[in-house]
């Protein structure tokens, strides 16, 4: 490793840092009411299917320690994490932070229907996808996941978390700062 300020011995190449593993595509204003029951959240998201893993309560909604009362302010963003496995796209959305010293936190079940609520045409261009919220289904690890299905519509379903996330969005939360 070279020294800030060293001279480069002659025929060293400096080492270029490496591209970025993630993206963020965007990020959204989020306000989780963290009261909500999972049956008025799956009802106010309206969407057209809905996975009976989903509607049975696999699926925890919030961490225990975010059930405050009312609701909270968040930002969500949408990361592209090419084709990572799933263990590395969580430690990669994770340690992502353009703005320190807010770490983005990988979103539960609670906060992607809040998102399918609030921006219900996101899901129509790309599968986003809830990695922090995990069931065992049959056996098998499954997360919960907003899509739109081959008829068009907005669907609420599940899919089997050891993917590569090519072509999904994974979701993310983290406090919004306030300026001052």
């Amino acid at each position: 490793m070279l020294v800030p300020g060293a001279e480069k011995p002659s025929g060293v190449v400096a080492e270029e840092p490496l591209p970025p593993r993630i993206s963020l595509i965007r990020t959204f204003p989020l306000s989780v009411n963290f009261e909500m029951t999972l049956g008025d959240a799956i009802a106010s998201g309206r969407f057209s299917e809905c996975s009976q893993a989903i509607s049975t309560g696999k699926f925890p909604l919030f961490d225990s320690h975010e059930k405050a009362p009312g609701s909270v302010d968040l930002e969500a963003g949408v990361f592209d994490v090419g084709n990572l496995d799933t263990r590395t796209a969580i430690c990669e959305v994770e340690k992502f932070e353009p703005h320190p010293p807010v770490a983005w936190k990988i979103a539960r079940l609670g906060h992607l229907l809040v998102f399918g609520r609030r921006y219900p045409e996101e899901q129509l261009t790309r599968k986003i996808v809830a990695l922090r919220s995990r069931a065992e289904i049959n056996g098998a690890p499954y997360v919960p996941i907003l899509h739109k299905a081959s008829s068009g519509a907005r669907r609420l379903g599940v899919v089997i978390m050891d993917f590569e996330w090519d072509g999904a969005w994974i979701l993310a939360v983290r406090p919004v700062c306030s300026s001052g």
